[in-house]
This record gives structure tokens, sequence and C-alpha cells, in this order.
């Protein structure tokens, strides 16, 4: 006999060793597909069925999870609590195999914005409004992943994407890292395996490692920026009150220079 259960969150298959207890007390030793031995209770069990051949059958059970319609089956639901066997019968007719309902079963565990998890093998449709907003995330998600792709690509191609264009100094040296910029442009970095500024050279965007240095300094030493407000003005009037207001130092300057240095003493 074997057994579908759950383990780590997959629905996987076990062929039955041996079995103690009956109902909800009931327990077996059972061995997996892969070998490993297990103690499996029967909280963690969904499904209990006769095959030659278990590995054979969890293969076409996940092509036929691949395949099933989730929107059609959500219309089949209820709004009530049901039971994985149960919605089989609806959605496969009155005969289903045991790919089928297995299949289904690893169908609703994979799709948690159409069907809520409500306890072993048993599920809820999610409500209207949740299932658009989450239908509408993923395909905005998958717009965000395409662009990522684009942008990605042409980075690599050596190309700097029109909407990346303002977003050069941010890339470099205060990343946004969740953003679809950083992810594309790392992902051009790690693909390439080059240095972030050496890419952004190889597509036109800085002019050489001096550019790039410089801007280093500029953010470290003036985040705010290099020059002044275009509304700064000051007098001579207000420069000469900000001189008067220093204090004055008590100590007597002095020249290290001698007969040997050039430079310009200024002591």
């Amino acid at each position: 006999m074997q057994l579908l259960h759950e383990e780590g969150g997959e629905l996987r298959i076990a062929t039955v060793l041996s079995s103690s207890g009956a109902g909800d007390t009931q327990s077996w030793q059972a061995s997996a597909l892969s070998g490993k031995h297990l103690k499996l209770k029967s909280k963690e069990v969904w499904l209990q069925f006769e095959a030659t051949n278990p590995q054979a059958v969890l293969e076409e059970a996940h092509g036929i999870a691949a395949t099933i319609d989730l929107q059609l089956l959500w219309d089949c639901a209820s709004d009530h609590e049901f039971a994985f066997q149960v919605i089989a019968k609806e959605y496969f007719g009155d005969t289903v195999s045991t790919p089928q309902l297995i299949g289904l079963a690893i169908a609703l565990q994979g799709a948690p914005v159409y069907f809520r998890r409500k306890g072993r093998g048993a599920f809820m449709r999610a409500p209207f409004d949740q299932l658009q907003a989450g239908l509408a995330a993923i395909e905005r998600k998958q717009r965000d992943l395409l662009q990522q792709e684009v942008w990605q690509s042409e980075l690599i191609e050596g190309k700097l994407p029109d909407a990346l264009s303002t977003q050069v100094n941010s890339l470099l040296f205060h990343p946004d890292k969740n953003s679809l910029a950083y992810k594309a442009f790392h992902g051009a970095c790690e693909q390439t395996g080059e240095h972030p500024a050496r890419l952004l050279m190889r597509c036109g965007a800085l002019d050489s490692p001096l550019s790039y240095h410089h801007g280093q300094f500029i953010q470290a030493h003036f985040p705010k920026g290099e020059g002044f407000a275009s509304d700064f003005r000051f007098t001579n009037a207000e420069y000469e009150k900000a001189i008067a207001g220093l204090p004055t130092a008590q100590v007597k300057a002095f020249s290290i220079d001698d007969v040997g240095t050039t430079e310009i003493d200024d002591a």
C-alpha cells in the first residue's frame, strides 16, 4: 500500500512497511521513493492507495497538475471548505484515477492565490476580490520580470536603457536593491563578470575610471551636492562679520621650510 503524505510543504509518496493503531492514532513505518525510512502519522497522510509503480504514478500526477485549469477549478468549488477528493469528482467526473486525484491535490497545494489551506487535504476557495487582487499582483510581477530581462539584455549588449540613464549615480553609489533597475544592473554585472563601473563605461554612461572615483569622492564628502544653492548670496559685510566672529588661536605660526624646499611659505 502507498501513502500520499505532506513533507516540507510538498506532496510525496511512500510505500508502507508496517502500521500500528487505528483512526486518528494510526501510524506507519514507510519507505520513501528515495529509499529513506519514514514514520508517518495519520495527520500527515492525505490518501491511501495501491500502486505497483508509485514513481510512475507521481510523475503522471505532476503532469496532470500542470494541465489543470485553476480558474475552472475555482469555479467548480463551493464557498465552503471541501476535501480534494470531493472537488476531484466535480472536475474530472465520477470516475477519477489515482494519478488524477493526486495531480489535483498537487495543483490545489500549489495555488494559494486560488485556494486556502484549511487542514489535511482540505481547502476553501479564495473570495473573488482577493482572487482578483492576487491575479493582478502575479500579472504585475510577470511584467516586471519581463522588463528586468529586457534591461539586463541591453546592458549586456553594451546599451544603456533610456529608463536607466538618470539612475547611473544611484545604481553605482546608493542603489535601491529592491528596484527593477538595480536587479537588471546587478544581473548584467553577474552575467558578464564585470565591475559595475566597467559595465557602465562599456555602455557609455561613464567616461573613465576617474569619473567613477570622482563620483565616489563626491558621494562620500558632499552627499548634498558640490555646488551652492541657486539663491545663495553672501555680501562683503556678512563675510567680514563671519570672519570677525572666529576665535583667534593662541599659537605662534612657524614654518618648517628650509633652504632645500621650494614650496611657497604662507605662514
